[in-house]
């Protein structure tokens, strides 16, 4: 993988994390402006860094594939495969996924 989608990617999966831990915080003080408020931002920036993930190097999740190319999705299934991949496992496991026996 190369860098940039690498730095891309982990950005993504450091915004989503600190989405979940604003929400947890949010369940108990519903009322928090500035909670509410950092979580719209998030949830922005969020959208942003997956939107340009998914021009890039395709799209991370089945919805995140425009409904007017949706067909685009099963076209090469090893690099839809491979993008799930990489965004479950690779950085949370550490995994070769040339070299895993699902």
């Amino acid at each position: 993988m190369n860098r940039e989608k690498h730095n891309l990617l982990a950005y993504i999966t450091q915004v989503s994390f600190a989405m979940d831990d604003t929400v947890l915080f949010l369940d108990t003080h519903p009322c928090d402006k500035d909670a509410l408020c950092y979580y719209n931002k998030l949830k922005k920036e969020r959208e942003e860094a997956v939107n340009e993930y998914t021009q890039k190097y395709g799209p991370l999740s089945k919805y995140d594939v425009p409904d007017s190319c949706y067909w685009e999705w099963v076209k090469d299934p090893t690099d839809m495969c491979m993008n799930l991949l990489n965004t479950h496992y690779q950085q949370l496991l550490s995994l070769n996924i040339n070299n895993c026996h699902l």
